[in-house]
């Protein structure tokens, strides 16, 4: 039996469901997670399947999505409280049983039913804490309902699942060893020293140039290429890169070979050595990456595989030395805009801009937008990222980081952040804001650089 039980409204949220279900069973092991249109075999019972499955599961999730609370039958009836709605009998069968953990999960901005619009039977449903899962944080909102779903146990080699729990099968231990194993034997034959090292051929051989722009954006990662230098070792130069890992997130992140691959001569190369560690969030941490390239290779691009944004290259010379002293890759911050602008306004309340900047990365422009809320009216209010998007070749993109906090009535929120990442050749885009029914836009161009 699986368990973690995914309740949704098909009409509301199945789309989510089917989403939710595959980042948790990457997180918590496969047949973890209950959700009847995926784990329901053709012919079997649906009544009976979803019976015995709330009657074993150990945590149900409760999705709420936008129509969850007001989806009616044909008859025009309210679902939500009739005898025969399944999303109310698997609510109220998983709040009967107290050994089990109901946690409701936010869908598309949606707020927490209050009790009073629920019918009796799931009432107590508003006194269990809510998370919220949102498109622009997917990754970390998932990771952080994942961890209230295992046990903390111990410290992972690797933080994605970043805690141990009984729903790792031993035979997946087992492989992992297996492969650093195999890892390990491959560094030590290559001789090849990585992060920790005290002898990773320095002075053996010579740097190349770095590009000015050599900062890779992975959601709240950065990676930033310092240095990078070229050894020869029998019939293949050793390429060594010294890496920053910048964690700005709030969990912890893997800083290891499996985010970097080189391209050289049509060939994709992983690296060699052993580079696996767990950077904590807000912490840095330097390293090294190393890969073995044929000799004859001149021209080579390094990868670094994002989750979030879209992957870049960035192209390297081999036989171009670097002469130049200290680190050659920094931060290219440009400011667009300050000074304050309002940017939408209405009787209760508005919107203004503070600030615009952007960082140039290898693989996106970041363009963040400080903007502050003044909340006119005299009851609190949401302050959150539905509040801007930015409009590129006519398409609406939300942000991938932004507030979400209650503005108190008759009060103004600091500045916050809205941070949207866009091609890294856009030269122009316009950021359009929504306050209530009112929505005004406003154009911005951007500091070109090649």
């Amino acid at each position: 039996m699986a368990g973690v039980f995914i309740s949704y409204r098909r009409g509301d949220a199945s789309g989510y469901a089917g989403r939710l279900r595959e980042a948790l069973e990457r997180r918590l092991g496969t047949g973890q997670v209950f959700r009847d249109a995926d784990t329901i075999r053709p012919g079997q019972d649906f009544v009976q399947a979803i019976d015995a499955e709330l009657a074993d599961c150990e945590a149900l999730l409760v999705l709420i999505g936008e129509e969850w609370l007001r989806a009616t039958n044909a008859a025009g009836q309210r679902r939500l409280g009739l005898d025969d709605d399944w999303v109310t009998l698997e609510v109220a069968g998983g709040l009967k049983r107290p050994e089990v953990l109901v946690i409701p999960v936010l869908v598309e901005g949606t707020r927490m039913p209050p009790a009073d619009d629920l019918p009796p039977s799931i009432r107590d449903l508003a006194r269990r804490q809510a998370i919220s899962v949102r498109d622009e944080s997917w990754d970390e909102d998932v990771d952080r309902l994942a961890s209230v779903l295992r046990p903390a146990r111990h410290e992972p080699t690797v933080a994605r699942p970043r805690r141990s729990t009984r729903m790792v099968s031993f035979a997946a231990v087992i492989v992992a060893l297996a492969i650093a194993v195999a890892v390990l034997a491959r560094f030590r034959a290559a001789d090849v020293h990585t992060a920790g090292s005290s002898s990773d051929a320095a002075g053996t051989g010579f740097p190349i140039e770095v590009p000015r722009i050599a900062e890779f954006a992975d959601g709240s990662v950065i990676h930033t290429v310092l240095s990078a230098r070229v050894t020869p070792r029998g019939p293949a130069n050793v390429l060594v890169f010294q890496v920053r890992f910048a964690n700005e997130g709030s969990y912890d992140a893997n800083f290891w070979n499996s985010s970097y691959r080189l391209l050289a001569d049509e060939q994709t190369l992983a690296p060699v050595g052993d580079l696996n560690e767990v950077v904590a969030s807000h912490a840095a941490k330097d390293g090294t990456v190393s890969f073995e390239v044929p000799v004859r290779a001149r021209n080579v691009r390094l990868r670094v595989e994002s989750r979030e944004d879209p992957p870049g290259t960035l192209p390297l010379d081999l036989t171009k030395q670097d002469r130049r002293t200290g680190a050659a890759s920094r931060a290219v911050i440009d400011r667009i805009a300050e000074g304050d602008q309002l940017l939408v306004s209405n009787p209760s309340g508005s919107l203004t801009l503070i600030q615009v900047t952007s960082r140039r990365f290898v693989n996106t422009l970041r363009v963040t937008f400080a903007i502050r809320m003044n909340n006119a009216q005299n009851y609190a209010r949401h302050f959150g990222t539905i509040a801007a998007r930015v409009i590129l070749d006519g398409v609406s993109n939300g942000p991938v980081d932004g507030p979400n906090e209650t503005v108190a009535g008759g009060s103004s929120s600091p500045a916050r952040d809205f941070v949207f990442d866009v091609p890294p050749e856009t030269e122009g885009l316009v950021l359009r804001t929504t306050l209530d029914e009112s929505v005004a836009e406003k154009s911005f161009r951007l500091n070109v650089r090649r």
